[in-house]
This record gives C-alpha cells, structure tokens and sequence, in this order.
C-alpha cells in the first residue's frame, strides 16, 4: 500500500507485506530537488525499513540522484554519493559510492585519468558496533557493481539484471478508502474529462491544506500550553 500523506511539501508512506509474511517493507519519503541549468538534482529523504521473519531489521536511505537533459538534450538519471545500509540486528554495514570517480565539474574537466561508466558503485561490507572508528571496523567483503545490471559481494554474484526478474507487488483486495485507487481526479482522467479532473484534483489539494493548517494550529496550541505551565508551578495541568 502507498499512498500520498501530504501535498506540501509531497510526501509519501508505503508498507509492502511479502508473501507468507517473509518480510515486511516500510518507509516513508519527502521528495525535494533543485535546477542546476538544464540538470537537476533530487534525493527521496526519509529511511527505508525491511523486517524479516526472523526478526533482523534493515534500514537505508536512498542517494542523491542527477537528471540531465532536463531541457534539452538526451535524459539521463544518474545515482550519486553514498548510499549506506545498516542491520541492527547483526552489526553490519554496506556502504555504497555511487559514481566513484566523479570529482566534480572542474576537476572532472582537466583530469586524465579514465573514468568508469557513472551507473558504477563501489563498496564494501564490515561488522562494527555504531561509532567503531574505521580502522577498528571488520571488512567482510568488497562490493562492486553497476545499478542498471550487476552487483557482487565478494566473489559472489548476488545480483542480475539479466538473471533476477523483478517482483511484482500484488495491490491489496480491500483497500482503504483513501485508497488512490477512488480518487476522483485519477478516474476522470482515465476517462479522458480533463475538466472534471482538474476540479477534483483541486477539491483534494484543498483538504491536504486544510488537514495541514490543523497540524500547524494543533502544533502552535501544544506549545503555548507547555510555555504555560512551564513558566508557573501552579499553573494547573489539563
């Protein structure tokens, strides 16, 4: 299940149960980004979690990513910057570079040394408790890869895109009402009134604002009432 939680600025909360209860997949993403000419810089912020049927716990964040050709010119989504996963459970770590040997616009511009393709990443594995300086850490394995077709660990291919066929989630058999799947807008554009559409979608962006200045006014109301009985002790407690 997915679905949007607030229009400004847009976020989005997901849970994805697998099959046989194997796994249980959560999240919840703000999604940002700014123009650079005719690139753009985004990221999807939030944490990413995957609970297992043993009870072992996985977290990330996903990178940065560049879309080029915004404007004009081919489109390109390139991965960069690091991307870490963390499994409390077993005190393990994977730290992932993507774009290695991106150094930036102008060192990049008078380098001549060769460059590995940009979808390439580099990394490696290790076993330490949070804090562990990095010389003290335990490497278990070194990682390396292209997002857009292969990844090793160690000596082991664990990933293919010519190989792994991606998964397919099923959507739930009863959803909830909020459930994208009854938004009035999406059906209407569906059936080609892109009037009706139009005036749906606003309906629903002026409730996510309303739902909004409630937050903010609950917020605001929450915080007087404890600089209140903060600033006297006998200030009675609601």
């Amino acid at each position: 299940m997915v679905e949007q939680v607030l229009h400004h600025p847009p976020v989005s909360s997901w849970q994805i149960f697998g099959p046989d209860e194997s796994y249980y997949y959560y999240g919840k993403a703000e999604f940002s980004g700014a123009f650079r000419g005719n690139s753009m810089k985004c990221r999807r912020h939030g944490t990413n979690h995957i609970v297992f049927k043993d009870g072992t716990r996985v977290s990330w964040v996903q990178p940065w990513c560049y879309i080029r050709g915004v404007l004009w010119g081919e489109r390109v989504s390139e991965f960069v910057q690091l991307m870490d996963f963390h499994d409390e459970t077993h005190d393990l770590t994977v730290e992932l570079h993507f774009n290695p040997d991106d150094h930036g616009f102008i060192r990049n511009l008078f380098s001549r040394a060769i460059r590995r393709p940009s979808d390439y990443c580099v990394g490696e594995m290790y076993r330490a408790k949070p804090g562990t300086p990095k010389d003290q850490r335990e490497v278990l394995a070194k990682i390396s890869g292209t997002w857009l077709g292969w990844l090793d660990i160690g000596e082991e291919r664990v990933w293919d895109v010519t190989r792994d066929l991606p998964e397919v989630p099923l959507p739930v058999m009863n959803p909830l009402p909020s459930d994208s799947r009854y938004r009035e807008d999406l059906r209407y554009l569906a059936e080609g009134d892109m009037d009706l559409a139009r005036e749906y979608k606003h309906v629903l962006e002026e409730k996510q604002r309303y739902d909004r200045r409630l937050r903010k006014d609950y917020k605001k109301e929450a915080k007087k009432q404890r600089k209140h009985r903060g600033g006297s002790r006998s200030s009675p407690r609601p």
